[in-house]
């Protein structure tokens, strides 16, 4: 008798350190592939970026040329402002859109002007280096507007915290348990209106409501007319920060 309790016990014992293993490995899995695709993201997301600005750069060259007015120096400083274009294209394909990169590019481009006013021969170039500010900036303006420039937030504390970008964004969108559970179900694959139904219980106008919500707030999108609805990176990059507000609150999960 005292035999079998011995072995039930040894038999109960392992069982527990295999369902431990078990969830350990789904855990791991999970970081894993939340890694993988959040990677995928943002590696899509620069290359995006970069063919963006290169499919502009011929545009770019074309308009600085036209304020040469024919200039015989042209030959000269095409290189020149190419290579310059093509130092914004490989900040943005390496993710490095920063406040810091951008401002240095932006001070190399004065630099260059004021070299340029510095004798006779090249005062008339300053025409073309002040269109070629007006591309930059035009340029930047769009890339902060389509979400590629990253904020130099590295020392950011509690009283630097945008309260209206945070109200509007996270309190409103995220004030639904179906929009977070349509959110967790979008985090990894994109679903057809059907499949959210059948996953938040959720009919008809309901479930547009709260999907109209969060595609308003950018964090889904649908592909297309009556297409799947997918995750955005902003979205994906929201469902990240909660998975570490989850473990400083210590929620129960």
């Amino acid at each position: 008798m005292n035999e079998l309790i011995s072995e039930s016990s040894s038999t109960s014992s392992l069982e527990k350190e295999v369902r431990a293993l078990r969830l350990e490995l789904n855990e791991f899995r999970n970081e894993v592939t939340t890694g993988k695709t959040y990677s995928l993201l943002n590696e899509f997301k620069n290359q995006c970026a970069g063919d963006f600005l290169n499919a502009s750069l011929g545009n770019n060259l074309n308009s600085i040329k036209n304020e040469s007015h024919e200039c015989t120096m042209w030959d000269n400083c095409e290189p020149v402002f190419t290579e310059y274009f093509d130092s914004l294209s490989g900040f943005a394909i390496k993710g490095e859109l920063s406040d810091a990169n951008v401002s240095s590019l932006r001070s190399k481009l004065v630099q260059m002007k004021e070299r340029a006013g510095e004798s006779k021969e090249t005062k008339k170039c300053l025409n073309c280096f002040q269109h070629a500010e007006t591309c930059l900036e035009t340029q930047i303006e769009m890339l902060q507007e389509m979400g590629f420039c990253k904020p130099d937030n590295g020392d950011i504390q509690v009283k630097d915290l945008p309260e209206d970008q945070i109200s509007i964004l996270i309190g409103d969108a995220l004030s639904s348990a179906a929009r977070v559970q349509i959110l967790k179900a979008l985090h990894d694959d994109a679903k057809s209106f059907t499949a959210l139904s059948k996953l938040t219980k959720l009919r008809g106008g309901n479930l547009l409501f709260h999907l109209d919500k969060l595609q308003s707030k950018g964090l889904i999108r649908q592909r297309e007319e009556r297409g799947e609805y997918q995750i955005s990176l902003q979205g994906h990059n929201l469902m990240n920060s909660l998975i570490e507000v989850t473990k400083a609150m210590s929620f129960r999960v």
